[in-house]
C-alpha cells in the first residue's frame, strides 16, 4: 500500500469530519434542531445520528492515518474502511437522487467518493 494514498485518504476523511461538524452543523443540523414544532423524539434521534456520523468520520480518518503509519500489516483495515466509504458514497448518491438533487452537488456523496478513491488507490498500489 502506498503511504501517500493512505495519508490522502486520512486527510480527506479529516476534512470531511471538519466540514460535517463546522459547516454541516451550522447549515443543516442547527436549523432542524431549533424548530420548535419538532418533537423531542425526532430531535434526540437527529442529534444522535449527527454525532454518530461525526464519530464515524473521525474513526475513518484515524484508521487511515494509523494505517499510513503502520504499513502493509493493516491491509484488512484499509479494505474495511474503503468498502465502508464506498457504501456511504453509494448511499449518498441514492439519497441525493431520491431527494431530487444532483449527486455532484451533494457533499456526502462526493466526499465519501473521494475518500474511497484514495483508499482504493492505496490498495491498488500494494
Amino acid at each position: 500500500m502506498t503511504t501517500l494514498f493512505l495519508t490522502l485518504a486520512a486527510l480527506m476523511a479529516a476534512l470531511t469530519f471538519l466540514a460535517h461538524v463546522v459547516i454541516g452543523g451550522r447549515v443543516n443540523a442547527a436549523p432542524v434542531l431549533s424548530r420548535p414544532d419538532l418533537p423531542n423524539g425526532p430531535k434526540t434521534t437527529m442529534t444522535f445520528s449527527w454525532n454518530a456520523a461525526s464519530l464515524l468520520l473521525l474513526a475513518i480518518a484515524l484508521g487511515y492515518g494509523f494505517s499510513a503509519l503502520q504499513g502493509p500489516a493493516n491491509q484488512p483495515l484499509v479494505w474495511f474502511l474503503t468498502l465502508l466509504c464506498v457504501f456511504h458514497a453509494a448511499l449518498g448518491v441514492a439519497s441525493s437522487l431520491r431527494g431530487g438533487l444532483s449527486p455532484l452537488r451533494f457533499p456526502p456523496a462526493m466526499l465519501f467518493l473521494a475518500i474511497s478513491a484514495f483508499g482504493g488507490l492505496a490498495l491498488l498500489t500494494a
